[in-house]
């Protein structure tokens, strides 16, 4: 099960399969992280899913993530503005929120 083609966690995942000639068959789409969660909570299938969503349940076991043959290389993100228009304290938070650790989005 996996998100939508036009989803970008979607489209990352595509591109490992790809590249690592892994072809799923069957598969089952929507346009909800949330939704893709429940159904493997049932037992509908395996998902495709962002770790970080299901940590709770893999701590406490009601999931299992599976091994990869392959690694899938980590996705980076980053902040942008329009130049001119970050207001020095906003800047400040923000470096100290991700600096501690704590920034949650």
């Amino acid at each position: 099960m996996l998100l939508d083609r036009e989803n970008l966690t979607r489209q990352y995942l595509d591109r490992y399969l790809t590249e690592n000639t892994l072809f799923p068959e069957n598969l089952l789409e929507t346009t909800s992280m949330d939704l893709l969660i429940d159904f493997a909570r049932i037992g509908l299938g395996i998902a495709g899913v962002i770790r970080e969503f299901v940590l709770a349940d893999l701590e406490e076991g009601s999931l299992l993530e599976l091994p990869l043959p392959f690694p899938i290389a980590a996705r980076e993100i980053g902040f942008v503005c329009r130049k001119g228009q970050m207001r020095p304290e906003l800047e400040g938070a923000l470096i100290e929120s991700i600096s501690a650790g704590s920034l949650i989005l």
